[in-house]
């Protein structure tokens, strides 16, 4: 944070000293490009370092049972190929059970893999 603090400012300094001196086609613009170039550079990299650090936290936030067992909604959504209407009819009807917890719908993987298994047909054999 401090990187990107000091970088800012550098980048407010180089602008005001630029916006009272037309740039010119001299090799003092072209390093002023460059500085240009490597502060952007360093910016973006400070970006993804707290975009990294949020996805980070915000994984960090979701319940524990989260992966020993439990999906969200929106996986077992994904994993079914069924639309959100469809879940909440299926929650609603008692053909799966939920757990709730912060507003968000957490479903048991095993028995999403249960729901699958008693549906299971096999083919039939053609002789």
């Amino acid at each position: 944070m401090k990187l990107y603090k000091f970088l800012l400012e550098e980048g407010r300094n180089k602008t005001k000293g630029l916006a009272k001196d037309k740039p010119s086609e001299t090799p003092e613009s072209e390093s002023n490009a460059m500085a240009r170039g490597e502060e952007a550079l360093a910016l973006s990299e400070v970006r993804t370092e707290k975009a990294d650090a949020t996805e980070k936290q915000t994984s960090q936030d979701r319940p524990a049972a989260i992966g020993f067992g439990w999906i969200s909604s929106k996986e077992v959504m994904q994993m079914l190929r069924i639309s959100e209407r469809t879940l909440r009819n299926w929650t609603s009807k008692g053909v799966l059970g939920y757990s709730k917890l912060s507003g968000n719908l957490y479903f048991k993987r095993s028995e999403i893999d249960e729901l699958l298994q008693n549906r299971y047909q096999k083919l039939a054999v053609r002789s």
